[in-house]
Order: C-alpha cells, then sequence, then structure tokens
C-alpha cells in the first residue's frame, strides 16, 4: 500500500482535493469573472495542445527506429493524440468570449468539441491495447490512423459549426451540466477505467516508469472528467480544477512517451555500442562472441534462470546446444545434438513468453529429447523462446527459462533480448560466411580437398609437432599419369571426373588425421601422420598398387598415379628438403612406369 502511495500520489491529491472541494462548496466554490477565467483557460488548453503535438512530433520522427512490440501502441496512441490536439485547439477557440471561429463561439460548441477530444483520446488507447499484432503492418496501418485522425478532425469541425444544433445542450446556463453531458462524462471514465484494466493486463510490455506514467495519465483524466461533472458556470472552480488535472495527466502521458521513445532507444543505442566494442575487443571466435552476448543477457535480466543459445547442426531439422548458463545446464549438455520433430512449426518464427511451457513443447519432440530428466520442464515457469533468423536464413533459436513464480519477464527484457538477438544473428551469419570464406582458400572446389595453401600450412605444423614431441611422418607426393590424353580424347570433363575420381581414392586409403590436398594440376600431396621410416616404404608401395589401376567412370578405361615419398626427420631436416626428395622419387616412379609402357 505504501508503494502505491508513493508511486501514485499526484493522482491521489487530486481526488482528495476535489471531494474536498465538494465537501467545502460553500467556503471553496467560487464564478471567476470572464476576464480572469478566459485567458488562465487558453493557457492550460494550449498546455495541453502543445503536449499531444510534441509526443506526436516524437512518435512520428522516431517511429522508423522504435521497432519492438510496444512500438505500435505508441504508433496509434501518438496519432490519434494529433487527431485530440487539434480538437483541443477547437474547444479553446471556441470557448464561449473567444472570437467567432467559424461560427461564434459557445458554451455548447466548446463543450461538445470537449467530449468529442476525450472519447478520441479514450478510444485511441482501447484500438492501442488491441493492436499488438499489427507490427508486421506497420506502414498500412500508419496511413489508416493519419486517414481516421484527419476524419474526427474534420467530423468535428462539421458537427460543431454545421450540425450543432442537432446535438442534445449539454450545459444549461445557471443550472449547470445536463444529465447527457454527464453520461457522456461518464462513458469517458467508464472507458479511461477499462484502460487501466487493460493497462495491467498488458503490463509486461511496458517498463515499470512507463507504466507508472501512463497509470497517472489514467487516474489524472479519471478525476479531471469527474470534476467536469460538478460545474455550474464554465467559469467555475470545477471547471478550472477540470482543466488543470488535465495538463497534469498530459504531462504524465509526455513523459511516458519520453521514457518509452527517446530514452529506450538511446539506451538501446548505448547497449549495442557497449556489446560491440566488448565483442571486437575480446573475441575471436563465434562462441567467445556468444559467451559476450550471453553474460551481458544474464547480468541485465536476473530473473532469467537459464540462457540457452542452439544453432544449425549438420543434420537436418537439428540444433547443437552453443552455449548454455545457469540452472540445469547440464542437463542439456548431455545431448550433442537436439533432433525435435516440428519444433518450428509449434514455436513459430517470432517471439513467444509461454507461461507453464510444459504444455506447449508437449508434442514437439523437445520433452523427450531430455530423457530421464521428466520434471526440468516442470520447473520452469516461463519460456521466452526467441528464433534467430536473419534475411530469411535459418540461425537456431535461443530461450531464456524463469524458474521463478513471483517475477515474470518484463518488456524491457523482451527488447533487451530482441536487440542481442538481432546481434547474435549477425554474428551467426557471420561466422558462417567466414567459415565459408576460410573454406574457399583452403579448398580445392573440384576435388573438395585441400588446395596448396592448405597443405603448406598443415606441413609446416607437421615439422613443429615433429620437432616439438619427436612425431615422425611422411610426406607423399602423387601425379596422375595420362590426364592430357584424357582431356584430348574424352574432353574436359571427363578430366575433371578423372581427378575427382583419384582424389576419391586417396581418401579411401587414408586415415582420419591424414593430410591430403591438391598441389596443381594433376599433383596430390599427403603427409601420413605417425609414419616413420620403417612403416614409409610399406605404406607408399600400398599406395601405389591402389592407385596402379583406376577406372574412369562409365568408360572401359584406367589410369595410373605415379608416386614418391620422404620421411621427417630421418630424411630431411627442413620443408625444402623434404619437398625435393619426395618430388625427385615420384618422377622416378613416373619415367620408371613411362619405360615400362613404351616396352
Amino acid at each position: 500500500m505504501h508503494r502505491f502511495i508513493r508511486l501514485y500520489w499526484v493522482p491521489i491529491a487530486a481526488l482528495i482535493i476535489l471531494f474536498s472541494a465538494r465537501f467545502l462548496t460553500p467556503f471553496l466554490y467560487r464564478v471567476y469573472s470572464h476576464d480572469q477565467y478566459l485567458s488562465l483557460h487558453t493557457i492550460l488548453e494550449f498546455a495541453t495542445i502543445f503536449f499531444a503535438f510534441s509526443i506526436f512530433s516524437m512518435i512520428w520522427l522516431m517511429h522508423d527506429a522504435i521497432k519492438e512490440d510496444v512500438s505500435i501502441f505508441l504508433l496509434v496512441v501518438g496519432i490519434f493524440l494529433l487527431a485530440a490536439g487539434v480538437i483541443d485547439l477547437f474547444h479553446t477557440l471556441s470557448y464561449y468570449g473567444m472570437p467567432a471561429f467559424f461560427t461564434p463561439s459557445s458554451t455548447q460548441k466548446a463543450t461538445f468539441l470537449w467530449l468529442w477530444g476525450r472519447l478520441v483520446v479514450g478510444t485511441a488507447f482501447l484500438l492501442a491495447f488491441y493492436s499488438w499484432h499489427l507490427r508486421d503492418h506497420r506502414q498500412t496501418l500508419i496511413r489508416m490512423l493519419l486517414a481516421f485522425s484527419a476524419v474526427l478532425a474534420l467530423l468535428s469541425l462539421l458537427i460543431s459549426t454545421i450540425w450543432l444544433d442537432r446535438v442534445p445542450l449539454l450545459v444549461a446556463e445557471g443550472k449547470g451540466v445536463t444529465p447527457f453531458k454527464k453520461y457522456m462524462e461518464y462513458l469517458t471514465i467508464a472507458i479511461m477505467i477499462l484502460n487501466t484494466f487493460l493497462l495491467l493486463k498488458n503490463r509486461r510490455y511496458f517498463s515499470r516508469s512507463v507504466l507508472v506514467n501512463i497509470g497517472n495519465f489514467f487516474g489524472m483524466t479519471i478525476i479531471s472528467e469527474a470534476a467536469f461533472t460538478f460545474y455550474i458556470s464554465i467559469y467555475d472552480t470545477y471547471n478550472l480544477l477540470g482543466h488543470i488535472y488535465k495538463v497534469m495527466a498530459y504531462y504524465f502521458l509526455y513523459r511516458a512517451f519520453y521514457l518509452a521513445g527517446i530514452v529506450r532507444y538511446f539506451s538501446n543505442m548505448n547497449e549495442i555500442a557497449a556489446l560491440a566494442e566488448e565483442v571486437i575487443e575480446h573475441s575471436d571466435t563465434l562462441k567467445e562472441v556468444l559467451k559476450i552476448y550471453v553474460e551481458k543477457l544474464a547480468r541485465i535480466i536476473p530473473r532469467a534462470g537459464q540462457i540457452a543459445i542452439f544453432l544449425p547442426a549438420s543434420q537436418e531439422n537439428c540444433y547443437y546446444l552453443a552455449l548454455c548458463q545457469g540452472q540445469f545446464c547440464q542437463l542439456i549438455l548431455e545431448h550433442k545434438n537436439i533432433c525435435p520433430q516440428n519444433f518450428m512449426d509449434i514455436m513459430g518464427r517470432e517471439l513467444k513468453i509461454l507461461k507453464w511451457p510444459v504444455k506447449t513443447l508437449k508434442g514437439s519432440g523437445l520433452l523427450e529429447v531430455i530423457k530421464g530428466q521428466e520434471d526440468f520442464w516442470d520447473r520452469v515457469v516461463e519460456m521466452l523462446y526467441l528464433p534467430l533468423h536473419r534475411q530469411d536464413m535459418d540461425s537456431g533459436f535461443m530461450w531464456l527459462l524463469n524458474f521463478n513464480k513471483n517475477e515474470g519477464f518484463t518488456l524491457e527484457d523482451i527488447d533487451t533480448v530482441r536487440t542481442v538477438a538481432k546481434l547474435i544473428s549477425l554474428s551467426v551469419i557471420q561466422a558462417r560466411h567466414n567459415e565459408i570464406i576460410n573454406r574457399l582458400s583452403y579448398e580445392d572446389q573440384l576435388t573438395g580437398l585441400g588446395n596448396r595453401r592448405y597443405f603448406i600450412q598443415e606441413l609446416k605444423k607437421a615439422i613443429y609437432d615433429s620437432k616439438r614431441y619427436g612425431h615422425d611422418f611422411t610426406l607423399v607426393f602423387v601425379d596422375m599419369n595420362n590426364l592430357k590424353y584424357i582431356n584430348d580424347t574424352y574432353g574436359h570433363n571427363d578430366g575433371d571426373t578423372a581427378l575427382q575420381t583419384l582424389a576419391a581414392a586417396l581418401r579411401r586409403n587414408l586415415r582420419q588425421g591424414d593430410i591430403c590436398a591438391r598441389l596443381g594440376g594433376d599433383e596430390f600431396g599427403i603427409v601420413l601422420k605417425y609414419v616413420g621410416l620403417n612403416e614409409a616404404s610399406s605404406k607408399g608401395e600400398a599406395l601405389r598398387q591402389e592407385l596402379a589401376n583406376v577406372e574412369l567412370p562409365g568408360y572401359k578405361w584406367s589410369f595410373s598415379a605415379a608416386v614418391g615419398w620422404a620421411t621427417f626427420p630421418q630424411e630431411a631436416k627442413d620443408i625444402d628438403g623434404l619437398m625435393h626428395l619426395a618430388d625427385k622419387r615420384m618422377y622416378m616412379h613416373k619415367n620408371k612406369k613411362r619405360a615400362e609402357m613404351s616396352c
């Protein structure tokens, strides 16, 4: 209770003052003179008009930059406030005592415009609360809202000037407001009370400060409308209180939009800049990048008991756990790949917050993946799920799990996760692109083996390891015979097929960990790790025999390859000497094969 009073003390004080004025009417009530009141009324109304136009301008200038769920709420209310500001301007210019505005100013005219403006504002919030799902149709929605706001403003002008005689009497001179006018005020109060309930229902979408300020706006608006049911003269105390409360209400609304728009936007920009700087300075691999992001999320969102990121695995429709931080991560780490059936169909490609997600996840296959830990999902109170995708490229998904029943995820949490998820998606895509670039720079595209650059790099590593750890290895050079004959006789496509066939034969005869590459043309290089001088001859001869007659697919024709080898460090002490000796022996074998064929 103490916290509620501290947050909403202004509406509470305003309500006390209003009821005090009611009970102390004989002492506090007065009717001000025309000159006294008119200037004050104009100043107060122009203050609310300023706030309305400022809110619209703020949202309009930033609507492309604000992409969160709350952006649609801000847009709907902001555009309607443009119409409300115009209507309030008409109301100010039509107040009794002001110069003629199209038609003579009157109490009836000004009061109608007042009611019309308040109903527009109340309806704006109702529509805003039911427009969350229209985030993907922003531009269409903006055009419709602008057109509708223009119609409402124009309609208010037409009714207040041309058709005013059709509006029931709103204020009886000397008697105060009519029953019809009270009913309209009560309708506005009812709409604002409904908006208050909708605000509480959707409170997760608002930060605490924004929620409090909008709540204060609704409270002050309700009290303001109540004050307008009491006045007898348009120049009396209740009317003045109503206008003062209206200005205060708009001030709270301006604060809410300022905090939800400008402050939130620049806060997010600062967070992104800080994250980007940290990633650039302290990360070299994708895992290090993900670790920075996850640690940042864990600091900002302490209610997230577990944060996990899953990236696409090589197996189709499967994902692997790239990183997990928080409670119960060991339960997921036991499984290398997660291949839930229809997971994306069930979860979708948009952010979701699931209360007690165990019900939704049944049938997705995810519950069955973590076998033996069926009670794990029963502990999860709330799940914030967000797929990682950019430019229609699936980059996996992430989740934040909340095990605390007393505190749920907030709008600020959602905005933060969205921002970080975009950065993660970009990092994953960048890592993929880097992987492709690295592969292309080290891979022979025709055979799929490594290229000369890759081979020389691996050969240098093998020499380094041999010198440091004493591990022998053997370098093998392979030269394909008669490639020119195949190209000239059958064509270059068949020559390429022959090279691919030889590459496949080499793969079949190598162990895991051995290095094989195409050095260029019809030459291949192999590093047989842990093969010393005693084994080199037998391994080399076995390879010669295997490659003695390789059949060209689709043709009754076979080809062979020349093979030469040298062992490090027994037969050579450096890379140049090793390569020279293996190359020399390969050409000796090649010349021998030619001599045999000529005989």
